[in-house]
């Protein structure tokens, strides 16, 4: 049987292309499911840290959430991301306010293209990490409080 034929067989019957026999396809197991998603590694989530904890020691008189995720990403390729995968964009207001974001690799994957739309990309996302990002309005001076990890 022909290389194209079995490649139509493939695609006709729903099987598993081997290159050199077609056989039944194999449902994929959640372990191997669970290897193929990015994690981040403990040494750039390590490094990550001890910059967003230097970062945490000041008092700001606005919310530094732009300056913030830009080295997250040019510094250890960290993408903060929105709900739909593509990178976070937008700004803080009020007093106080907590969110918790995915995040993604910037340099691991290349971007690929997101809902159709051009010049939009998503990223995937990281399995064993958020970012997490606190901030305070400070009543006496007005400057913020902020508090920014990596869970």
């Amino acid at each position: 049987m022909s290389k194209s034929k079995k490649l139509i067989d493939f695609i006709e019957q729903g099987t598993k292309y081997t290159g050199t026999n077609i056989g039944p396809m194999e449902p994929m197991k959640i372990e191997d499911q669970r290897q193929r998603l990015p994690r981040l590694d403990a040494n750039t989530k390590r490094k990550a840290n001890a910059y967003l904890s230097d970062v945490c020691k000041k008092y700001y008189p606005k919310i530094p959430v732009q300056e913030i995720f830009g080295t997250l990403r040019r510094n250890f390729g960290i993408v903060p991301l929105q709900e739909d995968g593509t990178a976070w964009e937008g700004f803080l207001t009020g007093e106080e306010g907590r969110m918790t974001l995915d995040i993604g690799p910037r340099s691991q994957f290349p971007e690929w293209p997101g809902s159709g739309e051009p010049g939009i990309s998503t990223y995937p996302v990281y399995t064993n990490s958020n970012l997490v990002f606190s901030w305070y309005r400070m009543p006496e001076t007005g400057n913020y409080e902020i508090n920014a990890y990596l869970s």
